[in-house]
C-alpha cells in the first residue's frame, strides 16, 4: 500500500473518532508543550437588548499543535436565548452532522467537523452561532459540556488521539429590557418619558383678611347704592 494513501486512511479514521469515539481527553503523542489546545467563546461577555440578534463565535486555539478535527457541545438557557443558525467556519471544511446544529428546547447545540488537508496550527473560528435574544436577565451563561457518559464530549484530535485541552470560556450574555404587561404578553418598551405639570400657588388669606376683605366689598356696594341716589 503507497503512503499517501496509508496517510488518507489515516487521516480519515481519525476524523471519525470524533463521531465513534467518546473517550475522555487524553495527552497525545506529542510532547506536552505541543499537546495542548484550548477552546472558548468570543466575545466572552456579550450585552444586548430584548429581541436584539447577536453573534458569538466558537474559537480554538491550537498553540502551534496540528490538529485535525474539532468536536463541541454546548448548553444554553432557552428562556432566555433563541439559537438561529450555526454558520460553519472554512478552516476544518468537512461538517460531521446536518444542520440545524441545535435544539432549542432543550438547549442543546451541537457541532463538528474535521480536514483531510491544510491541518490548521494557529487560532481560528470553528463556527459562528446566530443567536436571539428573548427575556432580560442579569446574565445567561453559554457553556461548554464534557460529559463522557452521555456522549456529548467536546474535544479537539490529531490523528485520532484528544489533546489535552485547557479549561474551556464558555460565554456569558446580559440582556436588557423593560417590559410592561398587556392582555397576559411582555410588550417592550422605550425609556419612558414623564410629564411635569408646572402648579403656582397664591399666599392664602387669614379670617381677619377675609373679615377685612369682606368689609372692604360692603363699603363699595354702599358707595355705589348711595352714589346713585344722589345722582
Amino acid at each position: 500500500m503507497g503512503v499517501n494513501k496509508r496517510v488518507a486512511i489515516a487521516l480519515f479514521l481519525s476524523i471519525a473518532a470524533l463521531i465513534i469515539s467518546n473517550s475522555p481527553p487524553t495527552l497525545a503523542a506529542n510532547p506536552p508543550s505541543l499537546a495542548l489546545a484550548s477552546i472558548a467563546i468570543e466575545p466572552k461577555t456579550k450585552e444586548v437588548k430584548v429581541d436584539d440578534e447577536f453573534t458569538l463565535s466558537i474559537r480554538i486555539n491550537t498553540l502551534g499543535q496540528a490538529i485535525d478535527g474539532a468536536q463541541v457541545f454546548l448548553e444554553y438557557q432557552p428562556e432566555f436565548l433563541q439559537a438561529i443558525e450555526v454558520v460553519p467556519g472554512t478552516t476544518l471544511p468537512v461538517t460531521m452532522w446536518n444542520p440545524p446544529y441545535f435544539d432549542n428546547t432543550t438547549g442543546q447545540l451541537w457541532y463538528a467537523a474535521g480536514a483531510f488537508t491544510d491541518f490548521p496550527e494557529i487560532p481560528f473560528t470553528l463556527a459562528t452561532i446566530h443567536f436571539k435574544a428573548l427575556e432580560s436577565t442579569e446574565e445567561t451563561p453559554i457553556t461548554f459540556v464534557f460529559d463522557y457518559e452521555a456522549g456529548r464530549m467536546s474535544k479537539i484530535t490529531w490523528m485520532g488521539e484528544n489533546l489535552l485541552l485547557a479549561p474551556a470560556v464558555g460565554g456569558r450574555v446580559s440582556i436588557t429590557g423593560f417590559l410592561a404587561r398587556k392582555m397576559g404578553e411582555n410588550l417592550l418598551l422605550a425609556p419612558a418619558v414623564g410629564s411635569r405639570v408646572s402648579i403656582t400657588t397664591y399666599p392664602s388669606l387669614s379670617v381677619w383678611g377675609w373679615i377685612a376683605l369682606l368689609g372692604f366689598v360692603i363699603f363699595l356696594i354702599l358707595a355705589f347704592i348711595l352714589n346713585r341716589r344722589l345722582a
